[in-house]
Order: C-alpha cells, then sequence, then structure tokens
C-alpha cells in the first residue's frame, strides 16, 4: 500500500504542475467519463442515470481534488522548510545584513540571556538605557562588561564627533563638545554605579580616535552599527571566522588604551532614582585614568563641571531606565 502511495505522488508531481493544470485535469474528467460512459451503454442508459453518474463522477472527482490539495500542500511545505533551513545556516555562518528598522529588535535580542557584553563607539547611550540595566538583572555570577569610549578630556575629539554626529541628527538637536563630553562621564558614572551595586564587572577604557562604526559584542555575535538610523547594520555571528577577527582588534585595542579606575563609589546609594549631583561629582573627582606606562592622572584634570553640567550628567546616567 505504501509503495502504491508513492507510486502516485510521483506519477502525480511529473504530470501536474500547479494548481491551474490540477483544475483542467478534473474538468477533463467531469466531461469525458460521461461521453464514455454514453458510448458504452447509449444515450438512453446515461439519461435514465444521469443523476447517479454525475454524483458518482463528482464524488471521485473531489477525492481527487482533495488528494491533490494535500499533496500540493505538503510540497510546498517541505520546500518552506528546506529554504529556511538554507536561511538558518548561511546566517549562523556568514555576517548578514539587518535593515535600520529591524536593528533594535535583533540587539534586544542578542541581548537576552547574554553572559558578557563589550562596547565601542562614541557616547555610549543605548548602554546605559538597556545593555547595563538587562546585564545587571544577573544575580549568581559575575557578567563581564568591557567598554571602550572616546576620551571625554580630549575636546577636540569630543568636537570632531559631535560634529560627525550633527550630520545624521533628524530631530532638530545639536550636538557640542560639552554634550558629547557629558554623555561619556554619565556612561563612566554609570560603570562605576553598577560595579558598585550589582554583578556586572565593568572595565572602561578610553580612546583618543573615534570611528563612525559602533561595535556591539557578546558571545554569541557582533552587531556593526552606525549613528545613522537610516542605515543597515551588519551582524557577524559567532561562527564566523569575521567575528574572531572583530574581537581580537577590540581585545587589542583595548590593551593599548588608558584604562579607568573606579573611586569614590563608597557612598552611592543602592537605589539608582536617589542619585544626587553631590554623588556624581564625588565620583569624577575621585576617579582615575591609569595611563599605558602605569601611572595614574585625575579623569577631570580641568577646573570642577559647573552646576549645570553635573545635573546634566546625573540625569543621563540612568536616562531610560524604567525599572
Amino acid at each position: 500500500m505504501g509503495n502504491s502511495k508513492a507510486g502516485f505522488q510521483n506519477w502525480f508531481k511529473s504530470h501536474f504542475d500547479g494548481a491551474g493544470e490540477t483544475i483542467a485535469s478534473v474538468v477533463v474528467v467531469l466531461i469525458l467519463v460521461p461521453l464514455g460512459i454514453m458510448g458504452i451503454f447509449g444515450s438512453k442508459f446515461v439519461a435514465d442515470n444521469i443523476v447517479s453518474i454525475l454524483c458518482t463522477v463528482l464524488s471521485a472527482a473531489t477525492v481527487f481534488g482533495y488528494q491533490v490539495w494535500r499533496t500540493q500542500r505538503k510540497i510546498r511545505k517541505d520546500t518552506n522548510e528546506i529554504n529556511q533551513g538554507v536561511i538558518d545556516l548561511v546566517r549562523s555562518r556568514s555576517p548578514y545584513t539587518v535593515i535600520a528598522p529591524k536593528i533594535s529588535g535583533e540587539l534586544a535580542e542578542s541581548l537576552k540571556g547574554a553572559k558578557e557584553w563589550s562596547f565601542r563607539g562614541g557616547s555610549g547611550r543605548w548602554q546605559r538605557e538597556c545593555v547595563l540595566p538587562q546585564l545587571s538583572e544577573e544575580k549568581n555570577r559575575a557578567v563581564p562588561y568591557n567598554m571602550l569610549i572616546l576620551d571625554p578630556t580630549e575636546p577636540d575629539l569630543c568636537r570632531q564627533y559631535a560634529d560627525y554626529r550633527n550630520k545624521h541628527r533628524v530631530d532638530g538637536s545639536v550636538s557640542t563638545n560639552g554634550t558629547v563630553r557629558n554623555e561619556i562621564l554619565a556612561c563612566i558614572v554609570a560603570c562605576a554605579w553598577y560595579s558598585r551595586m550589582t554583578r556586572v564587572a565593568a572595565r572602561v577604557y578610553l580612546t583618543q580616535t573615534y570611528s563612525p562604526l559602533r561595535q556591539d559584542m557578546s558571545s554569541r555575535m557582533v552587531a556593526v552599527t552606525v549613528s545613522d538610523k537610516s542605515q543597515s547594520g551588519l551582524f557577524v555571528p559567532h561562527s564566523s571566522w569575521y567575528y574572531e577577527s572583530l574581537r581580537d582588534e577590540f581585545n587589542e585595542h583595548c590593551a593599548r588604551s588608558p584604562e579607568v579606575q573606579f573611586a569614590g563609589t563608597e557612598n552611592l546609594p543602592s537605589d539608582w532614582r536617589a542619585l544626587t549631583s553631590g554623588d556624581v561629582k564625588s565620583v569624577l573627582r575621585s576617579t582615575k585614568v591609569r595611563k599605558l606606562d602605569g601611572t595614574l592622572r585625575k579623569l577631570c584634570e580641568s577646573p570642577d563641571l559647573s552646576a549645570e553640567s553635573l545635573e546634566e550628567i546625573r540625569q543621563l546616567v540612568f536616562k531610560g531606565r524604567h525599572a
């Protein structure tokens, strides 16, 4: 029985290509069968038994059509599964492009259950809003977190990045070297707070150059994006050779960059909502930067930040966090 069914399916696939041919075949059957009966038994027999003949033919055609429909549905299902399998295989081994509207969702999906995270970019807004809060939900183990951002004590560097960002602004806002500096300092305060209050083990490195590219890295992928929200992003799965190259480059860059040494965190409030401008000032004045020769310098060697800047930094530290 199994061989007969398989034989029928093979015969069907070789003789009927799509719904059009199938419908045409059913119509031909409906016409030819009554004509054949008429030729054998005569027109009087057909006239006397027309209802029975039509019912029999229609029943047979219905059964045949249903079997055809089931077979075609299975063929489509199998084809779709094969196509999806090929797509999944390619995506698991090769870099792939994600269109702009889907980048946030793809990043959020990659962040779920992440055991580590690294970031290379300009000011780290998304890191403060989403990444650090998400990583801090882990209570049972340390979560390594590395951040490579612009040196906030270099006004020209901050200005260059502000000019680049302004080229792609669509909301009418304008960045300056001061706003970029404050965003970076907010990242440093945020990392200091999460390192003190959660299992996030944050390390912050300062780079003297900026790149239009931003990189978010986990143990599963690297996402390469730009500040222009209309542009697509490149996602590199961990099984791709390019993944290891990007990770190696990031680690080498960190090894050649000054590292922030958090200090002044002992009096930070455990409730992030209770952070004050005074807390921000204490952290920034106490935090040091370890230079490549091993010596330390103050993070903020210039005169103290204004009260307005400290308040702006305080608001930025946890801006976008909801819980």
